[in-house]
């Protein structure tokens, strides 16, 4: 979002101006469609097991993990050395 805020703020012409507000627009509406799972309290007690049982793990990858666990949701993530250490974690590298 910063890059089209900084194109627009840069354009001198009013065509690039308005691409700008448009890709900026696009991108607004790329967001509503995206369904964001909430760090909420079932998620702060699936946290805090993961922090017990895995304390080496990074605070913010247990934190993701924890919301996906209690989502029951499938995480996409390229992150197989973190991620796959926690067994409860459902999770899928759809770049492999």
């Amino acid at each position: 979002m910063r890059g089209w805020l900084d194109l627009i703020a840069r354009a001198t012409k009013f065509d690039a101006q308005v691409r700008g507000y448009q890709l900026l627009h696009q991108h607004a509406l790329n967001y509503q469609k995206v369904i964001i799972a909430p760090f909420n309290f079932p998620a702060i007690a699936t946290y805090q097991e993961l922090r017990k049982t895995y304390p080496r793990l990074g605070k913010m990858d247990l934190k993701i993990a924890a919301i996906a666990i209690s989502q029951q949701a499938t995480l996409l993530t390229r992150n197989r050395r973190d991620f796959g250490q926690i067994t409860t974690l459902q999770r899928e590298d759809w770049l492999a």
